[in-house]
């Protein structure tokens, strides 16, 4: 009687890490697959074309600030007049990111973003607007 149950634990063991093997796979392709068919129904934010093209008008005014305090200072205010009509809020915060270094830049300091986190902003940003948004790199800071 002693010799059955010593036969049957080490098939119990194999069956049993089949069945783990198959419960994991199973499961992972049911997290990837629904992962997937999510982010293909509610992916990342689609903005409209207003708010895609009011974004790429302030990176463009970004490009020129100017270099006076009091001129500097008035174009930021319009810069955030404009900046809140840009209804979808993670386009608005990654323009805001973008226009604020380069305001700090034309101010003097120098940008301290790593080229692997403005590549992600820019990507996060064409994410909201099919690819469509140019962010050109900030400049060095003007000396004074």
């Amino acid at each position: 009687m002693s010799t059955s149950a010593s036969t049957t634990a080490p098939r119990n063991l194999g069956r049993n890490a089949v069945l783990l093997a198959v419960t994991a796979v199973v499961l992972a392709g049911i997290f990837f697959g629904g992962s997937w068919l999510w982010q293909q129904r509610f992916g990342v934010s689609q903005s409209s074309a207003a708010d895609c093209d009011r974004a790429q008008a302030l990176i463009d005014q970004a490009q020129h600030i100017p270099a006076g305090k009091a001129e500097r200072d008035a174009a930021y205010k319009a810069y955030r007049a404009e900046w809140h009509k840009i209804d979808d809020g993670y386009l608005q915060a990654n323009v805001s990111n973008y226009v604020l270094i380069a305001y700090s830049v034309a101010a003097g300091e120098p940008s301290e973003q790593s080229p692997e986190s403005f590549k992600k902003m820019v990507d996060a940003a064409n994410g909201h607007c099919d690819r469509t948004i140019v962010m050109p790199p900030h400049p060095a800071p003007a000396k004074s």
